[in-house]
């Protein structure tokens, strides 16, 4: 697992995180990493990640479920709780919004 650290969060609090939802794409973006990366963050196929981030219009197109936008929006608190930068952080503005 990539996260360094284990964080321990309140029942309550990841009930609000999972509230906010972050977008795979947005998750990778934010945070500067590869479509490999982010599958590994997100215990995800590779080949979500990039079916995510493709045309609705196209064949291999998904549209991420609310967990994994549960998911990404409370892998994002982690990294941020353990001080790390992101990337682009106009992408997190809902999640650092709730921080605040």
């Amino acid at each position: 697992m990539i996260i360094a650290r284990k964080t321990e969060i309140e029942p309550l609090v990841l009930e609000n995180i999972l509230a906010v939802e972050l977008h795979p794409v947005s998750f990778k973006k934010a945070w500067g990493l590869t479509n490999e990366k982010a599958a590994e963050y997100l215990h995800l196929s590779e080949q979500a990640v990039v079916a995510y981030g493709l045309k609705p219009t196209s064949s291999k197109y998904r549209n991420p479920s609310p967990a994994v936008k549960g998911l990404a929006a409370a892998t994002s608190f982690i990294l941020l709780s353990d001080g790390r930068k992101p990337v682009k952080p106009e992408l997190l503005k809902d999640l650092l919004e709730f921080l605040n």
